[in-house]
């Protein structure tokens, strides 16, 4: 029989270790959305926050290696399984989908939403699931808060024009730390809602309702400012989520349930014939990008029917959005029209990653929402800490069904989901006196090991990324033809390269890169094209030229 003493310190071992994995759950939430690099990088946004996930999703790895067969229960390792399988699939199709490596690895320049970017919020997911407790969910929302309001800090800093950083292009609108106003509207929206449960129960501490009720008000008029109506949308979905459950959970107020999903149910179906514009009078919520949406999704459901199996790869959709696209679509955005994703989450990993990425992704979704009906209903009383992850969960659901995955969006929206799987109402305190030193050291070396392998995934595309802006800054041809040559290659970088080279007096410089861009990616329409603008290039390479711009934009007309 094992002795108690070693029992107690193998406990402390384990809850160690699961703390560890709590606060870098948590220091990821917060530092991911606010990764943030305008003075150094060409993409400020989307690099900083790939970096960032990578580096925390390396250091969450290690520790769960470690854990697995340790701290998790049958029920949550068959759930885990199934991420683990999205995870695989992810790969198949990168290797099976014909998409260039890099590309669908590191996903493209502005979006970085490839293999590598799921697979460390698959990571997130897991850990989320492993340590999900009532006390955990607490600090998720705080967290949540917390990015919310130094967000709002920098959108007034740009909202009063104070903003240290001069954007080559001036902002229609606030966007913080998230480059685009529908993303910062959404993440707060979310964040909002995270917190409502707080709002519909009795408190002892008036302050921290008055509080809450301030940041709400504020919040939403500060969504007013990023001119997104996305934003209300989401808040709109997720607050009636929330509402629904405590008067569900409440019986003195569960009679006027029906009453209130009637109408919740009319509010869904007039915002719907309002955006499609089939109401009487003219539409409120409508915008261009409606359309628009409509012809990417489209265009998605064709790629994913001549690809079923294995998709186009993750970020793949660009290079196949032409050569699918309807005349419909012309009508509205013109032929040069272009763009990298579907915007919908569900029909970005369709054509990404084929059916079977899907089909693993819904198996999640079920089993979030399977294990969060059952314990909504078999609570005791309205839990506002659950109600608040549940309904914001739900909100960047919605914002997932009609916008971009971006990665700040999607750390919150797959940490949530981890959260309602593996979520408890109790917290077991680990034995309060008993250390093991050798165990601080080991965690000491895996959070090495995980910071070095997480930097050597994400320094080559950041340093290049970082180096591409330094050589346009410089108007240096030179040191733009050498990046070229850099790891990790990317069909978009290669393609600009050569379309500034060409537009500002370097012709030759831009034919080679492009003949290197065409070797590296056959299928990407910009390097085509810009090749055949360069003036030095062959009768035969011309037409060749021609003849892929036809195959890969069927509907064009060439001169």
């Amino acid at each position: 029989m094992s002795h108690p003493l070693l029992l107690n310190k193998m406990y402390y071992s384990t809850m160690s270790s699961l703390d560890n994995i709590r606060k870098v759950l948590t220091i990821s939430l917060i530092l991911v959305p606010l990764s943030f690099s305008p003075f150094y990088s060409y993409d400020p946004f989307n690099i900083p926050k790939f970096s960032s996930l990578v580096i925390f999703g390396s250091i969450l790895l290690i520790f769960i290696i470690r854990q697995y067969r340790e701290s998790i229960t049958e029920i949550k390792r068959s759930e885990i399984k199934i991420s683990i399988l999205f995870i695989f699939w992810c790969y198949i199709s990168l290797v099976f989908s014909g998409i260039q490596l890099t590309d669908g690895l590191f996903g493209i320049p502005g979006r970085n939403t490839g293999v590598l970017t799921y697979t460390f919020l698959q990571v997130l997911f897991i850990s989320a699931i492993i340590v999900s407790d009532k006390r955990l969910s607490i600090t998720v929302i705080q967290s949540l808060y917390l990015v919310s309001f130094l967000s709002f800090i920098y959108g007034l800093i740009q909202v009063f024009k104070f903003d240290p950083v001069n954007w080559s292009v001036p902002p229609s609108a606030i966007f913080s730390f998230f480059g685009n106003q529908n993303f910062l509207s959404s993440f707060i929206s979310i964040s909002i809602v995270s917190g409502i449960g707080f709002l519909l129960i009795p408190l002892n501490n008036s302050k921290l309702r008055l509080t809450a009720i301030f940041y709400t008000i504020l919040s939403l008029v500060f969504i007013y400012f990023a001119k997104s109506t996305q934003g209300y949308l989401v808040f709109a979905i997720g607050f009636a989520a929330s509402l629904t459950i405590f008067i569900y959970k409440h019986n003195k107020y569960r009679k006027y349930l029906k009453f209130i999903l009637l109408i919740f149910v009319i509010s869904v179906i007039l915002i719907a014939a309002d955006i499609l514009q089939k109401l009487p009078w003219p539409s409120k919520l409508y915008e261009d990008s409606i359309s628009a949406r409509g012809d990417f999704w489209r265009a998605a459901i064709k790629i994913s029917i001549e690809n079923p199996v294995f998709g186009t790869g993750l970020d793949g959709f660009g290079d196949h959005y032409r050569s699918t696209r309807d005349l419909n679509s012309l009508s509205r955005g013109g032929i040069d029209l272009k763009t990298d994703s579907a915007h919908n989450l569900f029909l970005d990993l369709l054509s990404g990653g084929g059916v079977p990425l899907l089909l693993i992704y819904l198996i999640i979704i079920l089993m979030v929402l399977s294990r969060s009906y059952k314990y909504i209903k078999n609570s005791d009383k309205f839990d506002p800490v659950h109600t608040g992850i549940f309904s914001a969960w739900l909100a960047y659901m919605a914002q997932a069904l009609i916008s971009i995955n971006q990665i700040a969006l999607a750390v919150v929206g797959f940490i949530l989901a981890g959260l309602l799987i593996g979520y408890k109402d109790k917290v077991n305190e680990p034995p309060k006196k008993i250390i093991d030193s050798n165990s601080k050291k080991f965690k000491f070396s895996e959070v090495l090991l995980g910071i070095v392998a997480g930097l050597i995934i994400a320094i080559p595309p950041f340093t290049l990324d970082g180096e591409f802006r330094n050589a346009l800054t410089q108007g240096n041809a030179e040191k733009l033809v050498d990046i070229s040559d850099n790891w990790p290659m990317s069909s978009n970088r290669l393609s600009t390269i050569g379309s500034v080279l060409r537009t500002n007096g370097y012709p030759e410089y831009a034919t080679l890169v492009l003949r290197k861009a065409i070797k590296f990616n056959p299928d990407h329409f910009e390097s085509w094209y810009e090749l055949l603008q360069c003036p030095d290039i062959s009768i035969n390479e011309k037409l060749a030229a021609r003849l892929n711009i036809k195959r890969l934009d069927p509907l064009r007309i060439i001169d």
